[in-house]
């Protein structure tokens, strides 16, 4: 297979996932954006949205869609402080 049609092949399952992760991406992201101004910080992970410092609710981490919120400082270490 041709590296153009690979290319085209992968950007296209890439739209057509991010178009099936949309129903559960859009609020997920409204949460995360409500939580900046309280002291969430908004990085990109590849694909995904990563909300990490998020301030309300228990330690780990909750993905939904292409969104992730991520309750402790830095995503996949997980420290007792911040």
């Amino acid at each position: 297979m041709p590296a153009s049609l690979r290319r085209a092949f992968r950007g296209s399952a890439l739209l057509l996932g991010s178009l099936w992760a949309l129903p559960l991406t859009a609020p997920m992201l409204a949460v995360g954006l409500v939580a900046v101004p309280f002291g969430a910080r908004v990085a990109s992970v590849g694909p995904m949205v990563v909300f990490t410092r998020f301030p309300f609710g228990p330690v780990g981490a909750l993905a939904m869609g292409r969104v992730v919120l991520w309750f402790d400082c830095r995503p996949m270490t997980p420290s007792p402080r911040c």
